[in-house]
């Protein structure tokens, strides 16, 4: 079984066709991954649900227990306010407005999580572990079901007014426009 004194984290990318869930040990070295499924027509409650499904069998296959995990952090599209957990928005898993994602998770995985914007904790990964790691300053675009960015200025990660600054997709040209 798991050891006690090492500390497993827990890292979760959420996406809207997929969420890609690993176990980490304190090195960040990838112990277990394991792919879903995002399916947004079924609503929240099974998207909470495949999340858990998904630890339950990352721990397995990484012969650890539930209790071996000291934390978690999940990236997820969207507008999100990270001091208090709340996805405001995601443009491609409408279920999530004003949704507590932190909450709803920490109950389901049985640890502290944070999230934050999916392309911004991309990011900041890029910078710490990373591509970007070393530079000051550093622009990243991901292309998933959307297209994100992300800035790192001064070594810090950028959010600007809202949170969202460096975000390219979803931009509004046309107010009269599609979504």
């Amino acid at each position: 079984m798991g050891n006690k004194k090492k500390r497993y984290t827990i890292g979760i990318d959420i996406g809207g066709t997929k969420i890609l869930l690993a176990i980490l040990d304190e090195r960040f070295t990838i112990l277990s991954v394991v792919k879903m499924k995002t399916e947004i027509d079924r609503g929240a409650s099974l998207f909470i649900k495949t999340i858990g499904k998904a630890a339950k069998k990352a721990l397995q296959d990484a012969h650890l227990r539930r209790s071996d995990i000291v934390s978690a952090g999940a990236g997820c599209p969207g507008l999100i306010d990270p001091a208090k957990g709340i996805v405001r928005f995601s443009p491609n898993i409408p279920f999530l407005k004003n949704f507590p994602l932190a909450h709803k998770l920490s109950s389901e995985l049985g640890c502290p999580v944070k999230v934050g914007n999916d392309v911004q904790t991309g990011m900041f990964g890029e910078h710490q572990l990373g591509a970007a790691k070393g530079y000051r300053h550093a622009v990243g675009i991901f292309l998933g079901t959307g297209v994100g960015g992300a800035i790192i200025l001064n070594g810090e990660l950028y959010g600007g007014a809202n949170g969202s600054a460096g975000e390219v997709g979803h931009l509004l040209i046309d107010p009269e426009g599609p979504l």
